[in-house]
């Protein structure tokens, strides 16, 4: 199952959608205090409340099924009263109650997903940080994101040409598709729809299942690709014909350093425009209300926020296509990739200055690791996952990397003379750095020996270092053509 999104840009969508988001998270907040309220007074009607075709009834007021008849009637009657039952009942009837059923199981997910980890805490707590908490109600002055699931029977269609019809409340709302993007919709086998927000913007999310072509590779061929900060990708494949590359990452640096910037300036413009404090429980002073400058301020942080967020997402998108298209065009059918990124971006100890540390937890370099994977899996490329501890200290020609890893001997044989390059003291000669560690991601997968690329010192020496996605896409649909008049040529 594969999804994409699509951003609302007219704004009386825009504005129309954002009002049923907060309808919507109003009366999951009220679904969720209500159970939580009789969970906690060891009430088992709470079961009720996470059963979808009894709350389904109640807002509907019909019948329902023989066997759930004795208890909505119970659930109505004991709870005629209840302020957050009335709330409930209230609110969902100007709701469309099919995608409310969605939501429901949802919660009772939640629920279940609490009860386990909460078992698994009893048993081992040193694999948490602390006790699992109950899903729990989230205030709409601070929400940031949510997501209406959508009934896929009643709630949207495409059965209009160039519209999208979605149902929230009572009747379809449509939105226009022009017909480029509606056919392109059509094509797909589109198994679920949502309604997304996220920092003040409105996505439509689609699922769709989609069998990618496996390719039947004729070659047993071997890649590696190093992610980093100055070089985003460096990749390297194992054979004496192909030529490395290297992705330059001073794009998103920038981009990085410009978001953080205007989030600083914005930060502060909103510190100024506070009118009121207030104190929380801990005894920590924060912001009550804004001036009317202040509330806007704060909408634009959100939608810079947002706006970064997606340019991080499509760009890593179509380096992670090129990427793929290239290993194709070379017949590689494994690949291998950093296991040990995340948990060092993840637990922040990485000995780096804070300029750079700041640019390398930002930058969502597991995401763009994530996006190679999946689509390299599609077209049938293996991916193995290795650690690459002292890869980029360990020489790649005479030193043994596992060695290093494993504590059995020091690495010694090389050193990095300036960023980006690393010098081997046996063979008094330098190379790239970033590719040296790409080989050694290889050698601790399969402990191959690499002392024949003294012999084509090219490969290390001289990688084609690209700009963009773009500038990728054309130089491999350049040499794509050579490769395959090449393999033309050797009846492979």
């Amino acid at each position: 199952m594969k999804t994409f999104e699509i951003r609302i840009k007219s704004q009386k969508d825009k504005r129309f959608f954002t009002n049923y988001v907060y309808k919507y998270r109003h009366w999951q907040n009220v679904l969720t205090v209500l159970a939580i309220n009789l969970f906690k007074s060891n009430n088992k009607d709470y079961k009720h409340f996470l059963d979808y075709q009894v709350v389904r009834v109640c807002i509907s007021d019909t019948k329902g099924s023989k066997n759930k008849q004795e208890i909505i009637a119970y659930i109505k009657e004991k709870y005629k009263e209840n302020k957050l039952y009335q709330e409930l009942i209230s609110i969902g009837k100007e709701l469309k109650v099919h995608n409310l059923v969605e939501i429901v199981k949802r919660l009772k997910k939640d629920f279940s997903n609490y009860f386990r980890t909460l078992k698994e805490y009893k048993r081992n707590p040193s694999k948490f940080r602390g006790l699992p908490r109950l899903p729990k109600a989230k205030k709409l002055s601070r929400l940031y994101n949510y997501s209406i699931p959508l009934d896929n029977y009643v709630s949207w269609s495409l059965k209009k040409r160039n519209l999208l019809g979605i149902n929230l409340s009572k009747k379809m709302r449509y939105i226009y598709f022009p017909k480029e993007k509606y056919n392109y919709l059509k094509s797909k086998k589109l198994k679920s729809l949502q309604v997304v927000y996220k920092n003040s913007e409105i996505y439509l999310q689609f699922a769709y299942e989609e069998k990618t072509a496996r390719i039947n590779y004729q070659t047993d061929k071997t890649a590696s690709i190093d992610v980093g900060l100055n070089n985003l990708i460096t990749l390297f494949i194992d054979d004496k014909e192909t030529q490395s590359v290297i992705i330059d990452g001073s794009p998103f640096k920038y981009k990085n350093y410009r978001y953080n910037k205007l989030i600083s300036k914005l930060n502060k413009s909103v510190s100024n425009e506070i009118t009121e404090w207030k104190t929380t429980k801990k005894g920590i002073k924060i912001p009550k209300s804004y001036t009317e400058k202040g509330r806007y301020l704060k909408k634009l942080k959100t939608y810079v926020i947002q706006r970064r967020n997606d340019y991080f997402k499509t760009a890593f998108h179509k380096i992670a296509k090129e990427t793929v298209n290239y290993l194709i065009n070379h017949q590689v059918n494994k690949l291998i990739l950093s296991d040990s990124t995340g948990a060092l971006k993840n637990n922040g100890e990485c000995k780096l200055r804070k300029s750079t540390k700041q640019n390398f937890i930002q930058i969502p370099f597991i995401k763009l690791i994530h996006y190679i994977e999946e689509k390299a899996v599609d077209r049938g490329i293996e991916v193995i996952k290795v650690d690459e501890a002292y890869t980029s200290k360990t020489s790649c020609i005479t030193e043994e990397v596992l060695d290093v890893q494993a504590n059995l001997v020091n690495a010694q044989n090389g050193v990095r003379t300036k960023r980006g390059l690393f010098k081997d003291k046996i063979l008094n000669k330098v190379w790239n750095a970033d590719i040296n560690g790409a080989v050694n991601h290889i050698k601790v997968a399969f402990r191959k020996s690499f002392k024949w690329l003294t012999d084509y010192m090219w490969k290390i020496c001289n990688p084609k270092k690209l700009k963009s996605a773009g500038e990728f896409h054309y130089w491999n649909s350049r040499s794509n053509k050579a490769v395959q008049t090449a393999y033309a040529g050797s009846g492979l």
